[in-house]
C-alpha cells in the first residue's frame, strides 16, 4: 500500500538544488569515476537495510589482520609478482602509478592486491598491468576466495591461459583475468585492449580459439563489481564470461567489446545485476554470429541464472540478448533491452523475437525504452539523466546482492526504488507519493488521521502539494483533502481505501493507496516453528514467521523469551526470527508472543535439541578417467554411473570402484539420467543425434551389470515416449506419454503423462504395471537442453512410488499391484516437484514460499502423512538426494551455493550439518556413506566418504562403552572408537551401516537368541552392511536379520566377523566379496536371496587375479536362487548348504570339511562344481572323492522349499534315536531314526560346545564331530547309548 522514502539531506545541498536545477531539462553530470562525492553520499535516500549492507560491504575490503604487512611496489618490491610472493595471508600489496610489463598470480592467497587509490580514475589509469600479449595479465587458479581481491588497476595487453580441460584442446581463456575454479573478487578496475586469439585454420592444430576475452570466470564464485570492460575481444565472450558458477556480476560498464559469439557478456549460472552492456557486438568477419551484447544460458542444475536491473542496449550486431534454456525458470526482470541490432532479443542462430510470445518486453518490469545517456556518442558517458525510464524502474530486492553503491560510489537508492543500469541517478526526481501504513480502527465514530509525511520531494523546501481522494469503502469526508495529514471520523464498520497524489512545480507523482480498517481487533496467532536439533557451536535461528494476525492489515510486533535450559544471549528477540550461538548440548526452549498492538496472542513455544556432532568425510576418486562429462551422476554401493559425451551422443557409464574399470552400458545416441541400485542401471533416450534439432520420443532401457544382459524396457514410437525411470531392488518406474505426434506442436508439448512400472525380479521377462493415469504435463523430452533436465519427476523405494503430479506431490503403495493406493502428499500452494525417496520419507523441492525450498514428509503412515521442512533459506534451496535419514540438496543461499547436507532426527525436527569445508556443486547423490555431485552441471565430479552423524538424549541405539544414544547405527559409527561396542534394540532399521574401516562391534542385545535376532532387522536398498575400508576380525556384526538390499553384506577387501545373524530376502546375493576379503561368517543362517548365498568376485589386474578367501562356519546357506556359495577360495566348516537352485557350491578353489551339501539343483545334478576342490568329512549328494566324505540322505528333520514365491525354511537338526534338539519346544527329543551325519564329522576336529552328557546327566556316546551347521554347538544331536 505504500512506498517508502527515508529524505536526509545537508543545507548545503538543499541550497545548491534550490538555486542550480537541471539545463534543458537535464542535470549536468560528471563522466564515470570512481571519486565518492562525499555530499551526495549523505545526501542520497539510505534506509537501514541499505546502510547495514554498505557497511558489511566495507568490512569484506578493509579489515585485515592486526598482524598484516603492508607490500610496497615498486618501493621495497621491484614487481607486483615479488609483492605478491613475499605476502602472507591478510596481507596488501600496495602498487604505486606505473606500467608494469608483467603477468601476476594470486597463488591461492588471501590478499588485496590494490593501487594507491582505486576511487581514483587517474591511479587507476595510470597504474596498468601490461601482459603484452604473454597469457592472462592476471590469473587466480588456486582456489582463491572472495578474501583474494584485485582492486584499482588497469588490465591490458592480455593473451589468454591455454586450458585444455574444458570444452577440447587449443582453447585459451581469460586474455585479461583467468580465474579458474576460484572465486575472487575483481572491483574497481578498468579491463581494456585484451586481444584473446581468435585463428580459425584448416584443422583444430591450426585453429587458435579463446574465451572471455576481457575476463574469463570458470567454475567460479567471483564477484566481480564497479569495473569498467571495453574494447576487449575473443572469439567467444569479448568481454567477460562465466563458465557455470554462481559469480556476481554487478554495477559494470561493459562496452566495446566484440567477438563472434556473446560480444560482451557470457553467463552460465550466476547473477548479472544493474550492469550497463552497451555497444558491444560480433562483427568478427567470420559470419553468423549473434548475441552481440550479452548470451545468458539458464541452466536448472546450477540454480538458474538471474539477470535484473541491465541496462542492455545498442548492440552493433548479433542481437541484444540471448537467453537460451529454462529462463522462465529463471529471473528475468526490469531490464532496458533496447535499440539493439538486428533485434533485442534473439534465439541461438539468430532468430529474433522481438514483440513475441517469448519477448520478456512488458513483463516482470523489462522494458525498452532510450535510456537517455548523458553523452554515448562522443564522450562515451553512459550516466543516466533525468527522465531516463530506468530511474526508479529496478527491483530493490536485489539492492543488496548488487552492492551498496553504484558505479560511481553514489549511494545504490537513491529515492524510491533503484535504478536499472550501473549509474544510480543523482539530481532532480519526480515525487513520489506514500500514503502511509495500513490502519486498524476499532470502533466507528473515533477520527483518523492519513499521513502522507514520508512522500519523496526533490526539493523538500519547495512546491509541495497533496491531493487525496476516497477510492472505495463507506462514504465519508476528509477534513482537508489537500493536506499532508487529513483527517475523518468513519461512521460505520467497513474498509476505506484513500489515494494519494504528490506533486512540485513540474509534476505529479504516481498514485499510492492506503487501507483504514474499521472493524473488531481478533487476536493474532503466535507460531514459534517446529522443533529443530543443532550442533555445538552453531548458530540456532528461531522463526516465528508463520504467527499471523486475522486482521490482515496489523502488523505484529514480536517478544520471545527463553523458558528452558542453559541461559544464552538471544539476539534480535523482538524480531520474527533471533538466533543465538549454542556453546553446550542440551534442551533448549523458547517462547514467542506475538501483539498486534491491540492484544496480544497467547505464548508458543519452540524446542531446540543441541547435540554432538561428528562431520568427518574423505575424498575419493570418483571420476571416470576418460571422454568429456560425466554429467548427471548417481551412485549405489561401489558404483558410479553417468551420462559421458561420445563421440556420437550422450553415452552411458558405469565405473567401479574397487577396480576402476569403467563400462560403457549405452553408446551411439543421446541417452541421459542413468539410475542404479545394486546391479541394476536404468535410462532413457535412444535418440539419435540428428532427431535432436526437435521434438522427439525415447525410451527406456535396463541392463543388470552382473551379468551384461540389456532390455529395451518400453520402445519409442511416434506417438509414444517413456522418460525418467527410477529403480529400487527389481522395480523400476517412469513417465510415460502416449497419444502425442512430434510433427505438430500441440500435440507434443507439455502433454498429459502416466506413470508406469516393471518388476524385473526376472530381467528376461519383465512384469509390467501402471502406478496411476494422466498425473500431469510435461514435454515428452528435453532435446533442446538435455542437461537441463535434472527434475527426477518419479522416485521409488521398495514398494513406494512417488511423483510429481501437476505441481503436487503423491505417493502409491504397489506392494500389491492389483490394489495399488494413491495418496496426496503435498499440495501446498505453489509448486511442488522433483521428489526423491528413501525407506519412508519422501522430500522435494517446494515453491509455496520462494523459488524453492527443501521439504519433506514421513510416509509410514498413509493416514496421517507428516510434512516438514529439511532445507529453506535466502534463495533457492532443490536437487534434494535422501538416503536413509540422511538429505543432501543444492543451496545457493550463500554466495556461491554448494551442497548442503541434513539430517531428519527421529523424533525432534531436522539437523542441518555444517560440513568442515564449503562443497561447491550441483546434483548430488547419496547411497550409505558416499556421496557423489558435480562442482558444476559439466564436471567435474567429485566423490565424498561420509562419516557424519550426531548423538542425542534419546537415541534408541547405544555405544556401550560411552553411554551416548543415536538415532541410527551409522550415526552411532560415527561416534564409535576403536573397540566400541554399539548395542541394538530389537526393532525395524531401514538404513545402511559402512563400517568405515573401524574395530568396532555392531549388535543386537543378544545374539545368542534366535528371538532377537528375528526381531532386530536391518532394511534397505543396495548394500545394508558395508566393509570397504580394510576392516580386520575386529569389525564385528552380531545378532541381526539383514534383508531387502541387493545384498545384505558387501566387502571389498575386508576381514571383518559376521555372527549370529540371519541373511535373507535379498534382490542379489546374501553376501558379496570383492578384492581380496576374508571374513569369517559364523553361525549365519544366509537363505532365500535372489542368487548366490555367498558371491565371491575374482578380478583381474594384469597377470594378476585378485580372489577372496572366506571361512564360513557353522552357517546354513539355503534357498537361495543361484549356488549357495559362488567364487573364488572359500573355506566351508561344519555348513549345511542345502536346496540352493545351483550348485551348493561353484568355486576355483574350495576348501569343505564337516559340512552337508544335499539337495541342491544345478542343472547338471552335482552339488560341488571345482577342478580344485578340496573335501573331506563331508555328506555330498552324488559323493565326492576325499577322506571321511559320504552320500546318503542326512535325515534333517525337515527340508525347505518355495512356496507361492515364498521361502519356508527347513529344520536342518539331524534326526537321532538317541536325543536331538527341538527348537520349538525348547527341549531334547527322539526320533524314530538317526542320521548318519551324526558323529561322522573329522575325527580330529574338537568337538566345541557339542553336549558330552545326555539329557539325563549321564555320559553321552559323542565321539567325534557331527557333521552339517550344529556340529561342534550346544545343539549338536546325540547318538543313541545303544545304536
Amino acid at each position: 500500500m505504500m512506498s517508502h522514502v527515508v529524505r536526509l539531506v545537508t543545507q548545503k545541498e538543499v541550497s545548491s538544488r534550490i538555486f542550480q536545477g537541471p539545463a534543458n531539462g537535464f542535470e549536468a553530470r560528471r563522466p564515470f569515476c570512481f571519486a565518492v562525492d562525499q555530499s551526495v553520499w549523505f545526501g542520497k535516500a539510505r534506509d537501514m537495510k541499505t546502510a547495514a549492507f554498505s557497511g558489511m560491504v566495507v568490512l569484506c575490503f578493509v579489515v585485515v589482520s592486526v598482524d598484516a604487512a603492508m607490500r610496497k611496489v615498486p618501493s621495497e618490491y621491484p614487481s607486483i609478482q615479488a609483492g605478491i610472493d613475499a605476502a602472507d595471508d591478510g596481507d596488501t600489496v600496495l602498487v604505486a602509478p606505473g606500467v608494469y610489463y608483467e603477468t601476476i598470480n594470486f597463488g591461492g592467497k588471501e590478499i588485496v592486491v590494490t593501487s594507491t587509490d582505486p576511487n581514483d580514475p587517474g591511479i587507476v589509469g595510470y597504474t596498468v598491468i601490461n601482459a603484452d600479449q604473454d597469457g592472462s595479465a592476471v590469473t587466480f587458479e588456486n582456489g582463491e576466495t572472495p578474501a583474494s581481491v584485485l582492486r584499482g588497476f588497469t588490465i591490458t595487453g592480455g593473451f589468454g591461459t591455454l586450458n585444455s580441460d574444458i570444452e577440447g584442446d587449443g582453447l585459451f581463456w581469460g586474455g585479461g583475468i583467468y580465474c579458474y575454479q576460484a572465486s575472487p573478487t575483481i572491483t574497481k578496475n578498468i579491463i581494456a585492449g585484451n586481444r584473446a586469439p581468435m585463428v580459425i585454420g584448416s584443422t583444430d592444430a591450426d585453429s587458435l580459439l579463446s574465451y572471455g576475452g576481457g575476463i574469463a570466470c570458470i567454475q567460479s564464485n567471483a564477484v566481480v563489481t564497479h569495473n569498467i570492460i571495453r574494447n576487449n575481444s575473443g572469439f567467444v565472450a569479448g568481454g567477460f564470461i562465466l563458465y557455470i558458477g554462481q559469480a556476481v556480476v554487478a554495477n559494470n560498464l561493459i562496452y566495446g567489446n566484440s567477438a563472434y559469439l556473446g560480444g560482451g557478456v557470457i553467463l552460465i549460472g550466476g547473477a548479472l545485476l544493474n550492469n550497463t552492456i552497451v555497444a558491444n557486438n560480433c562483427t568478427q568477419d567470420l559470419g553468423g554470429g549473434y548475441a552481440g551484447n550479452a548470451y545468458v544460458i539458464f541452466e536448472p542444475s546450477l540454480g538458474n541464472a538471474t539477470v535484473v536491473n541491465n541496462i542492455i542496449c545498442s548492440a552493433g550486431s548479433g542481437g541484444g540478448l540471448l537467453l537460451e534454456g529454462n529462463w522462465q525458470g529463471g529471473v528475468v526482470a526490469c531490464n532496458n533491452v533496447w535499440n539493439n541490432s538486428p533485434g533485442n532479443y534473439v534465439t541461438e542462430g539468430g532468430d529474433i523475437y522481438d514483440g513475441g510470445a517469448n519477448d520478456p518486453t512488458g513483463k516482470n518490469g523489462n522494458i525498452s525504452d532510450d535510456p537517455l545517456f548523458l553523452n554515448a556518442a562522443f564522450l562515451k558517458d553512459y550516466h543516466i539523466v533525468f527522465g531516463s525510464p530506468c530511474i526508479n524502474a529496478g527491483d530493490s530486492q536485489y539492492a543488496r546482492l548488487a552492492g551498496a553503491v553504484d558505479i560511481d560510489g553514489d549511494a545504490r537508492v537513491y529515492a524510491s526504488r533503484i535504478d536499472i543500469g550501473a549509474d544510480e541517478y543523482v539530481g532532480y526526481i519526480k515525487p513520489a507519493s506514500s500514503a502511509g501504513y495500513d490502519q486498524h480502527v476499532l470502533e466507528p465514530s473515533q477520527p483518523v488521521a492519513l499521513d502522507g509525511s514520508q512522500s519523496f520531494f526533490y526539493d523538500p523546501c519547495g512546491v509541495r502539494t497533496f491531493r487525496w481522494t476516497q477510492v472505495s469503502g463507506p462514504t465519508t469526508a476528509l477534513d482537508d483533502p489537500n493536506s499532508e495529514n487529513p483527517v475523518f471520523t468513519p461512521e460505520t464498520f467497513g474498509e476505506y481505501v484513500f489515494e494519494l497524489v504528490v506533486a512540485d512545480d513540474r509534476y505529479d507523482s504516481e498514485p499510492d493507496r492506503v487501507l483504514i480498517l474499521v472493524a473488531a481487533n481478533i487476536a493474532p496467532v503466535a507460531d514459534a516453528g517446529v522443533d529443530r536439533v543443532y550442533g555445538v557451536a552453531d548458530k540456532a535461528t528461531l522463526d516465528g514467521a508463520a504467527s499471523y494476525d486475522p486482521d490482515v492489515i496489523d502488523r505484529l510486533a514480536y517478544q520471545w523469551r527463553q523458558v528452558e535450559g542453559t541461559p544464552v544471549n538471544l539476539q534480535n528477540a523482538d524480531t520474527s526470527a533471533p538466533s543465538f550461538v549454542v556453546e553446550a548440548e542440551g534442551q533448549y526452549a523458547f517462547e514467542l508472543v506475538v501483539n498486534d498492538g491491540f492484544a496480544a496472542s497467547e505464548p508458543s513455544r519452540v524446542r531446540c535439541i543441541v547435540v554432538p556432532v561428528t562431520t568427518a568425510a574423505e575424498p575419493f576418486d570418483a571420476t571416470p578417467g576418460v571422454g568429456y562429462g560425466p554429467f548427471q551422476p548417481d551412485v549405489s554401493g561401489m558404483k558410479i554411473v553417468y551420462a559421458m559425451q561420445g563421440d556420437d551422443g550422450l553415452q552411458i557409464a558405469c565405473k567401479d570402484r574397487t577396480t576402476g574399470r569403467l563400462d560403457v552400458v549405452a553408446s551411439g545416441t543421446y541417452s541421459i539420467e542413468p539410475k542404479i541400485d545394486g546391479d541394476l542401471i536404468v535410462w532413457f533416450g535412444g535418440v539419435p543425434y540428428s532427431e535432436m534439432s526437435g521434438p522427439v520420443c525415447s525410451s527406456v532401457f535396463a541392463c543388470n551389470t552382473a551379468t551384461d544382459a540389456q532390455q529395451t524396457l518400453r520402445s519409442r514410437t511416434g506417438s509414444s515416449s517413456y522418460s525418467h525411470p527410477a529403480v529400487s531392488g527389481n522395480k523400476v518406474v517412469w513417465v510415460q506419454h502416449l497419444g502425442i505426434d512430434a510433427d505438430i506442436p500441440e500435440k507434443w508439448y507439455n502433454m498429459p503423462y502416466d506413470i508406469c512400472g516393471a518388476d524385473l525380479a526376472h530381467f528376461d521377462k519383465p512384469v509390467f504395471f501402471t502406478v496411476a493415469t494422466n498425473v500431469g504435463q510435461r514435454d515428452p523430452f528435453p532435446y533442446g537442453s538435455p542437461f537441463g533436465d535434472f527434475d527426477s519427476v518419479v522416485d521409488i523405494s521398495s514398494d513406494l512410488v512417488v511423483w510429481e503430479g501437476q505441481g503436487d506431490i503423491y505417493a502409491a503403495d504397489i506392494s500389491d499391484l492389483d490394489h495399488i493406493r494413491v495418496v496426496t502428499v503435498c499440495d501446498h500452494p505453489g509448486r511442488q516437484y522433483d521428489p526423491a525417496i528413501s525407506g519412508r520419507i519422501v522430500v522435494w523441492t517446494d515453491e509455496q514460499n520462494d523459488r524453492g525450498d527443501v521439504c519433506g514428509a514421513d510416509l509410514t503412515d498413509l493416514d496421517n502423512i507428516r510434512t516438514f521442512e529439511v532445507a529453506k533459506g535466502y534463495g533457492t534451496q532443490w536437487q534434494a538426494a535422501i538416503e536413509g535419514p540422511l538429505v543432501a540438496c543444492m543451496d545457493d543461499s550463500a554466495m556461491g551455493g554448494g551442497i548442503r547436507l541434513a539430517c531428519v532426527t527421529r523424533s525432534h525436527g531436522v539437523l542441518i550439518l555444517n560440513m568442515p569445508v564449503s562443497l561447491p556443486g550441483v546434483m548430488p547423490a547419496l547411497d550409505g556413506t558416499t556421496l557423489v555431485w558435480l562442482s558444476s552441471a559439466y564436471g567435474p565430479i567429485q566423490g565424498l566418504t561420509l562419516d557424519v552423524g550426531y548423538s542425542i538424549f534419546d537415541g534408541r541405539v547405544e555405544n556401550a562403552g560411552t553411554g551416548l544414544r543415536y538415532d541410527s547405527l551409522q550415526h552411532a559409527v560415527a561416534g564409535a572408537g576403536q573397540g566400541d561396542e554399539i548395542v541394538v534394540p530389537a526393532g525395524v532399521y531401514e538404513e545402511k551401516v559402512d563400517f568405515l574401516g573401524k574395530p568396532i562391534t555392531i549388535r543386537s542385545t543378544d545374539p545368542n537368541d534366535p528371538t532377537v535376532v528375528a526381531a532386530t532387522i536391518l532394511r534397505s536398498l543396495g548394500s545394508t552392511v558395508v566393509f570397504a575400508n580394510g576392516e580386520k576380525p575386529g569389525s564385528v556384526l552380531a545378532g541381526f536379520t539383514v534383508t531387502g538390499g541387493r545384498e545384505a553384506v558387501y566387502c571389498y577387501d575386508s576381514a571383518p566377523t559376521i555372527t549370529h545373524c540371519e541373511i535373507a530376502g535379498c534382490g542379489g546375493p546374501g553376501v558379496r566379496l570383492t578384492g581380496e576379503s576374508d571374513p569369517a561368517i559364523v553361525q549365519t543362517r544366509i537363505v532365500a536371496n535372489r542368487a548366490a548365498g555367498v558371491e565371491m568376485t575374482a578380478y583381474g589386474e594384469g597377470r594378476v587375479v585378485k580372489q577372496s578367501k572366506a571361512t564360513i562356519r557353522n552357517c546354513i546357506i539355503a534357498g537361495n536362487r543361484g549356488q549357495g556359495v559362488h567364487g573364488s577360495k572359500p573355506t566351508l566348516v561344519n555348513c549345511t548348504v542345502v536346496e540352493n537352485s545351483s550348485y551348493g557350491v561353484e568355486a576355483s578353489s574350495p576348501t569343505v570339511t564337516n559340512s552337508i551339501l544335499y539337495f541342491n539343483n544345478p542343472s547338471d545334478g552335482a552339488q560341488i562344481k571345482s577342478n580344485r576342490a578340496t573335501v573331506t568329512y563331508s555328506d555330498v549328494q552324488g559323493g565326492w572323492e576325499g577322506d571321511g566324505n559320504i552320500d546318503a540322505d542326512p535325515l534333517f528333520v525337515g527340508v525347505g522349499q518355495w512356496t507361492d514365491g515364498v521361502w519356508a525354511s527347513g529344520d536342518y537338526h539331524l534326526v537321532s534315536q538317541g536325543w536331538r534338539w527341538d527348537s520349538e519346544a525348547a527341549s531334547w527329543v527322539s526320533d524314530a531314526a538317526t542320521s548318519p551325519c551324526i558323529d561322522a564329522g573329522d575325527p580330529v576336529s574338537e568337538l566345541f560346545n557339542e553336549p558330552l552328557t545326555t539329557p539325563q546327566g549321564d555320559a553321552a556316546v559323542n565321539v567325534r564331530i557331527n557333521m552339517g551347521v550344529y556340529g561342534g554347538t550346544a545343539q549338536a544331536s546325540l547318538a543313541p547309548a545303544n545304536p
